[in-house]
């Protein structure tokens, strides 16, 4: 166990948030887990119970989430059919890769990638679906109608639910453990010809503005972590340089490198992953690795560093690093100018699901 800087403690209460790394806290509403007895919130509101329980099923359960994933996924498809290229920065260029490269580097991926998204297709049928049926709700007046349409929703939020299960290390006693355990292999993908995408957690520290950021990068295994049992949803991060815990604002760091024709990699950042998306990497590690519970997933976890980062990092100072033990100094990297990440183009993740054919 690290100690951890004491300016950091201090600032702790500013972002409470623990889990998976990259994961975003749940929705700060009344409704998170809280509000499920229809009665009491009528009474505490001064509502009707039909007016409480259409609020409840509105505003919380599985749908809420699946509703959120609908968008931000059905963007992702729009903006494919209109970008033929995605945009990355290559030796302070803004350069295109193309699509057919992409879907050469994600091949490994493709049965995994299209495993998750027929789940992702069902869920938002299921919404669609569960949408329609809290409309009728909202509309009707007849007590045993309403009665009716509740056990319908609620079956709705079952289906919901299971389509938000992971895939990944099904039949596992420690599933969830491995699950957040392969969110440490910071390789998503290796083609055949060599071509990858590594992904990387960043530290982003500013003190809310009043110095500049500390744009500190390094693999997953190597930031500091409160909690020793490396599985858990409960673990928090700590940079080696700054000392400041690892807030999901900070995003990601995304080289995607091409080896044809000539080797060379662009750069993008991205918000955190999504839970969908991880899924799909664990299924690849378990398929890959096939590791047998998540201590020895772990162990089979190498570091990895950017390929070519000559262009915007360089290699961390000694007199840089707060914490000392644990990791190794010569895999921490840092932008040469942290105020530049913001400029790289956005890489979206979702975009992987783009890369296959739709179900039918």
């Amino acid at each position: 166990m690290f100690n951890i800087p004491i300016r950091e403690k201090q600032e702790e209460h500013l972002d409470e948030f623990g889990g998976v790394p990259g994961k975003a806290p749940p929705d700060d509403n009344i409704f998170q887990g809280v509000r499920k007895c229809a009665s009491c919130w009528a009474k505490e509101l001064g509502i009707s119970e039909h007016e409480a329980q259409l609020q409840i099923k509105e505003q919380s359960g599985p749908a809420v989430d699946a509703r959120r994933r609908a968008v931000t996924f059905k963007a992702a498809f729009e903006e494919a059919k209109n970008d033929t290229a995605l945009k990355g920065m290559s030796n302070n260029v803004i350069r295109n890769i193309v699509r057919g490269d992409l879907v050469e580097l994600f091949k490994p991926l493709e049965p995994m990638i299209t495993r998750k998204l027929k789940k992702v297709v069902q869920r938002d049928t299921g919404v669609q679906k569960y949408d329609e049926l809290l409309k009728q709700f909202k509309e009707e007046k007849n007590l045993d109608k309403q009665l009716m349409l509740l056990e319908e929703l609620e079956k709705m939020e079952d289906e919901i639910a299971e389509c938000n299960k992971n895939l990944a290390f099904q039949g596992f006693v420690d599933q969830q453990q491995c699950v957040n355990v392969a969110q440490y292999h910071d390789e998503w993908t290796m083609s055949t010809s060599g071509s990858r995408m590594r992904a990387w957690y960043v530290c982003m520290h500013d003190g809310n503005g009043q110095w500049p950021a500390c744009g500190t990068i390094m693999p997953a295994k190597h930031w500091i972590r409160r909690f020793d049992d490396i599985g858990s949803s409960k673990q928090r991060w700590y940079c080696v340089c700054c000392g400041a815990k690892y807030k999901t604002k900070y995003g990601m760091l995304v080289e995607i490198h091409i080896t044809s024709p000539t080797p060379a990699s662009t750069f993008l950042r991205s918000e955190i992953t999504n839970k969908d998306v991880d899924d799909v990497r664990a299924m690849y590690l378990e398929h890959s690795l096939k590791p047998k519970d998540h201590k020895d997933l772990w162990r089979q976890i190498p570091d990895f560093t950017p390929m070519q980062p000559g262009d915007i990092m360089r290699p961390c100072r000694e007199d840089e690093f707060v914490s000392h033990e644990g990791f190794d100094k010569s895999l921490i990297s840092k932008f040469i100018k942290p105020s530049d990440m913001m400029d790289l183009p956005v890489w979206t993740w979702d975009t992987i699901f783009t890369l296959v054919d739709e179900p039918k």
